[in-house]
């Protein structure tokens, strides 16, 4: 809250004019010591601060005065609703003595994200002839919160029952408003369960904050849930789907245990033995060496068994399935389809550029290594960090929100409050960007 009294007006030189001031005894008395005149200080601006759309900010008008005075009206014009005087009504009077200032209750509720203001009208008499208005802006500002979080996945792979295995959610304040974690909702199996207590309060900034959420597995079959992270704005969560001991939805190397570049579940029929999977040459040894389900068969080096058009010789992979064979796409299903050797690479699930973030952890360019949630915003017109904003901080980005940015002329983007043709307040800021400030009576006094 930004309240700046104006300066008090009594002994101050009679060609100074107050502007909005209709302090005058009778209009044909061009005699009247205008700096004797009984006058009514107020501060020039109340500034409500950041609120959430919705959320109701206090705050007061402090008056005083110089000699008794009665304030008989009071009215607020802009912003119909936004801005409201609860402890003012029409038809009330309010007697000011000097030495005892008293306040207006003013109060400041956004329907939604934006920058508002309105201005106060104060009128006072002094019961003899002399009366004047005092003027004071009233400005807020919304913003919803915003947070940010990654991996989207959770895949904790291939574990035995009884141990804790614990995994992590990074969640980054992207707004300039509080945002707080109150609650989390665990939905599917109850073998998960959030370990970090709540409430979460996660400061503006790109420090992530870390969520735990522990996995205590109680079976061998696959357990899964979706986790949310709740806030006190309904339109403000994350959920993360965690999943554990499912084969066919995971991406995790403790399927492929003998290290063969063959899932369990995408077709190694013996995840012990490296020298077992589909790909494998069948030998006379009684071994299902390539997982086709018939042992000891005889090799035919120009044969094409699942007629795809690619033998083995020619670097078919599992000739038991057609959909399997270079130049084949690769889909997520634990198979090399393409038969590159790698299991389910430029899917979802699969770390492409390699910065230990797959797409579905919340990379959002998996081909660029210098691209993911927990980089630097560079000005290259690139979302390096994956907040959904291209070059935060940049010369063309308008970082505050009030449609200018730096390079359009805002002389302080990181002010709402300030922008060419902005409204210059009593706030000791340039607010219109034109190297001057607080001028044009901004602080309730103008020099002829």
């Amino acid at each position: 809250m930004i309240a700046i009294l104006s300066l008090l007006l009594a002994g101050c030189p009679a060609d100074v004019k107050y502007p909005g001031d209709t302090a005058a005894p009778d209009s044909a008395d061009t005699d009247v010591d205008t700096a004797a005149a009984p006058l009514l200080t107020a501060p020039p601006l109340v500034d409500f601060g950041l609120a959430l759309p919705g959320a109701e900010v206090s705050d007061a008008i402090t008056l005083s005065c110089a000699s008794a005075v009665l304030i008989d009206a009071v009215t607020l014009e802009g912003e119909d609703g936004v801005f409201t005087l609860p402890s003012w009504h029409d038809g009330d009077t309010l007697p000011l003595v000097p030495g005892f200032p008293t306040s207006l209750d003013a109060a400041f509720t956004p329907p939604e994200v934006g920058a508002y203001r309105a201005l106060v009208a104060i009128h006072w008499t002094d019961g003899s002839g002399l009366d004047g208005t005092a003027r004071v802006v009233l400005r807020g500002l919304s913003r919803a919160p915003c947070m940010q979080t990654w991996p989207a996945w959770i895949d904790y792979g291939r574990k035995a029952m009884g141990g804790y295995f614990p995994g992590y959610v990074q969640v980054v304040n992207c707004g300039v408003t509080s945002l707080t974690i109150e609650g989390f909702d665990v939905a599917g199996s109850r073998a998960f369960y959030v370990a970090t207590p709540v409430p979460v309060h996660i400061p503006s900034g790109r420090d992530p904050v870390e969520i735990e959420i522990g996995w205590i597995p109680g079976a061998t079959t696959a357990q899964a849930a979706d986790v949310t992270l709740l806030t006190a704005d309904p339109d403000v969560f994350a959920t993360v789907h965690v999943v554990g001991n499912d084969c066919a939805a995971s991406a995790d190397p403790s399927w492929d245990a003998d290290n063969d570049g063959w899932f369990l579940c995408g077709g190694d029929c013996d995840d012990a033995d490296p020298t077992v999977h589909p790909n494998a040459p069948e030998a006379m040894n009684g071994v299902d060496d390539d997982c086709d389900g018939v042992r000891e068969e005889v090799y035919t080096p120009i044969a094409d068994a699942d007629a795809d058009g690619v033998t083995i010789d020619d670097g078919d992979c599992d000739d038991q399935d057609a959909a399997v064979h270079p130049g084949a796409a690769e889909v997520f299903n634990q198979v090399d389809d393409d038969c590159n050797g790698a299991v389910d690479d430029t899917t979802e699930a699969y770390d492409d550029d390699g910065d230990g973030l797959s797409e579905r952890a919340g990379d959002c360019a998996d081909a660029d290594p210098t691209v993911h949630p927990s980089a630097t915003e560079e000005t290259n017109g690139v979302d390096d960090d994956c907040d959904g904003i291209i070059d935060e901080g940049g010369p063309d980005a308008d970082d505050d929100g009030d449609g200018w940015t730096e390079t359009e002329g805002d002389c302080a983007d990181a002010d709402p409050w300030s922008f060419p043709l902005a409204a210059e307040d009593c706030d000791t800021v340039d607010n219109d960007c034109d190297a001057e400030i607080d001028e044009d009576g901004a602080c309730g006094v103008s020099t002829p």
